[in-house]
């Protein structure tokens, strides 16, 4: 070996070694400032909705809903979940459960039941952040919070029946999420 390929090995050595020394003097004076980050990044548990659909009259075909979750930058396509339903014989329901992949709160909570033409039934849904919350469906709430392509939605205790007309019909589940997510 000549004496240039040592040497360079030798500043290498001498270059990693100080860059570690500087990278645990910067991590031990602002360990306890990651550390709260850390903590308060997963200190919210991920949200999870279960559900039940039963799809009553739906074009053929592979059919989704979509769930859109506002964080605080309103519904966009990157803050949701698509849900392909599996038609099932004799219009039975299928229970379902969603993670929202998020663990910032949830401001409100949208849902995009059909692509489409067609009429299903959402029925016993719950929320589980930190213990599971039933969702109460206000028949007011649901009604002035949808767009013109669903056609027909009805309260029947723990289950919303939606017709919609065709295009991308949408409703607001929930308007304020707030109280699904408290400890």
């Amino acid at each position: 070996m000549n004496n240039t390929v040592i040497k360079k090995g030798v500043f290498f050595a001498i270059l990693l070694l100080l860059w570690g020394v500087l990278l645990s003097v910067v991590i031990r004076d602002h360990s306890q400032e990651l550390l709260a980050r850390f903590l308060s990044v997963s200190k919210m548990p991920a949200t999870v909705l279960r559900f039940d659909i039963e799809l009553l009259d739906a074009l053929p075909g592979l059919q989704r809903g979509s769930f859109y979750f506002d964080t605080g930058r309103g519904f966009n396509p990157s803050e949701v979940v698509v849900v392909p339903y599996t038609q099932i014989a004799d219009k039975i329901a299928k229970h379902y459960s969603v993670v929202l992949p998020t663990r910032k709160k949830i401001r409100r909570l949208r849902f995009d039941p059909l692509d489409g033409k067609g009429k299903l039934i959402l029925k016993n849904m719950t929320v589980q952040c930190y213990k599971t919350k039933e969702v109460t469906f206000s028949q007011e709430l649901l009604n002035s919070q949808k767009n013109k392509a669903v056609a027909s939605i009805t309260v029947q205790g723990k289950a919303i029946t939606i017709s919609s007309r065709a295009g991308d019909p949408y409703l607001v589940l929930v308007n304020d999420f707030s109280p699904y997510q408290k400890k």
